[in-house]
């Protein structure tokens, strides 16, 4: 039964060359996944880079740093909580925090959540690599196997994502 489900999915998702309709600005496909949206032809993430031209990167970094030093708690061991994969954007949102937003490592706390299916030994390097680089407390938090399997096939079976 869950074999025929899949395959019904699957059918139900086959593309015809000719219908496959790409990006104006970038050629990336669109509609490719569930309530990915595109503008005109032209794809979100192209658009996007069109607003991001726009954005005021000075004033949204000291509205942050402002925020982070007007919402410490001394009665908390750590003002900031990041989650993290150990890829490239959590070195740099780490990096930012501790150097531009002045948050001491001491009061940074790292959270990641484990993947039981693509766990990898770079991963787990560059996740150490992080935590030993800056200095800063990780909790490795890993849910229950079977619930993590389930609540991903339940994800797959209801958005065709994992």
């Amino acid at each position: 039964m869950y074999k025929k489900h899949i395959l019904s999915i699957v059918l139900k998702r086959v593309i015809l060359i000719s219908d496959i309709k790409v990006c104006k600005e970038c050629g990336f496909i669109l509609g490719t996944r569930p309530n990915s949206k595109d503008v005109n032809g032209v794809c979100l993430a192209c658009l996007n880079k069109e607003r991001k031209g726009k954005i005021n990167w000075n004033e949204r970094q000291q509205w942050l740093t402002t925020y982070l030093e007007k919402h410490k708690n001394p009665d908390s061991q750590y003002d900031v909580v990041v989650g993290v994969s150990g890829g490239k954007d959590s070195h740099a949102i780490v990096k930012r925090l501790i150097e531009i937003h002045n948050v001491p490592n001491d009061r940074l706390l790292l959270v990641h959540v484990c993947d039981e299916f693509t766990p990898s030994k770079a991963g787990v390097h560059n996740l150490d690599n992080l935590v030993r680089k800056y200095n800063v407390d990780l909790i490795n938090f890993r849910c229950a196997p079977q619930t993590f399997i389930s609540e991903t096939r339940k994800s797959f079976l209801m958005s065709y994502t994992p």
